[in-house]
């Protein structure tokens, strides 16, 4: 028999990240860069991972890949600096107990027939170029119906990425790869268990907004919502007259991965910033009810400290949205509990000689 070997792989860790190139390997900490020489280098690397293209230290990033995040961030200063550092987070390849989400990339606009094409996926694309990843077709994504759908997922990979997910997609189900690692099934193969921190970071992109509430969602998702500067009739090769990555000269490489070094130092400097709910909340709450209900909840402006009774407001909505003749009062009263999770209040029942009622109250 031959006996195993013990092999020491290079790794980021919580204050320093590494990423190979053709060169060399850049070093990088929160206020410095440093090309390093393969021999200086205390630790074996993947093949897959060197990146192959040199790295060019250059002082001035601007990039057309640059300009895009601040187009689908609005030019706002706040959710560009939400979108760099979580590109930054994906880059930073450590991943950490305490402090471990899964990235969803969504639109947002509400639309209950969203087209997509915002620049979700270029997020996947531009990652991609620097880190090792893995790319599901979250249209087909099935956990139930295929024992082998992280087959592709290797010691290596590390980025897993659920590109495109359905309506309703059940965040649940990855609960277990965002916390504690995955395990990998393969044909006629023993199955192989990657821990939390070898494993992939997890991001998912969607034209719809992933469901669920409450401290055990909240704690493994980051949720960026993309301004819709493109669509199908502005598409990023209509604005910047090439194709983003596949048309870009060796300028174009050293300002996009001088750019996404910087994106890396504002992670490590500051952590993910949290960005600021747009509508994603909104769409939570439309999805666990109805346009309509939202409308009607809109137009109604509920608000703390009074008293609504239910069969009243019941009766309200039947008479002015048609479509709910067959709706019971059991499930506008759920209807009724998720407005008040929307909008963080409690919710106190009572009931009198007029009937049962609700009372929103501030936490």
């Amino acid at each position: 028999m031959i006996d195993s070997i013990y092999l020491k792989m290079l790794q980021d860790i919580e204050d320093t990240s590494f990423i190979p190139y053709r060169n060399g390997v850049v070093k990088i900490k929160r206020d410095s860069t440093e090309l390093l020489s393969y021999i200086d280098v205390d630790g074996y690397i993947w093949e897959n991972q060197i990146i192959d293209r040199d790295f060019n230290l250059v002082v001035d990033f601007d990039n057309d890949f640059r300009d895009l995040v601040h187009k689908v961030s609005n030019n706002d200063k706040n959710r560009i600096a939400s979108l760099e550092s979580t590109l930054g987070y994906l880059v930073h390849s450590f991943k950490d107990k305490t402090n471990q989400k899964a990235i969803i990339f969504n639109d947002q606009e509400i639309d209950e027939n969203p087209n997509g094409g915002s620049g979700k996926s270029l997020m996947l694309t531009a990652v991609g170029y620097l880190r090792k990843t893995v790319k599901i077709d979250g249209k087909s994504f099935n956990p139930s119906k295929s024992e082998f759908l992280y087959q592709r997922v290797n010691l290596d990979t590390q980025i897993l990425a659920f590109d495109d997910v359905k309506k309703n997609f059940d965040f649940e189900q990855l609960f277990m790869i965002v916390s504690e690692g995955i395990t990998v099934n393969r044909k006629n193969k023993d199955e192989v268990f990657i821990p939390f921190n070898r494993s992939p970071k997890i991001v998912i992109t969607t034209n719809y907004v992933i469901s669920g509430a409450g401290g055990s969602h909240d704690r493994r998702r980051h949720e960026i919502e993309f301004y819709q500067y493109f669509n199908a009739n502005n598409s990023p090769l209509k604005e910047y007259g090439k194709l983003l990555f596949d048309q870009w000269s060796k300028d174009d490489w050293s300002r996009f991965d001088n750019y996404m070094i910087k994106n890396l130092q504002l992670f490590l400097r500051n952590g993910l910033t949290k960005s600021i709910s747009i509508n994603a909340d909104s769409k939570r709450f439309i999805q666990a009810t109805s346009q309509d209900f939202f409308d009607f909840s809109q137009d109604n402006q509920f608000t703390t400290e009074l008293s609504y009774y239910n069969n009243e407001l019941f009766n309200q909505f039947q008479n002015e949205y048609n479509g709910y003749k067959d709706m019971n009062p059991q499930r506008f009263a759920r209807w009724i509990a998720e407005y008040a999770k929307y909008k963080e209040w409690e919710l106190e029942k009572g009931k009198n000689h007029k009937g049962r009622f609700v009372i929103f109250k501030k936490r």
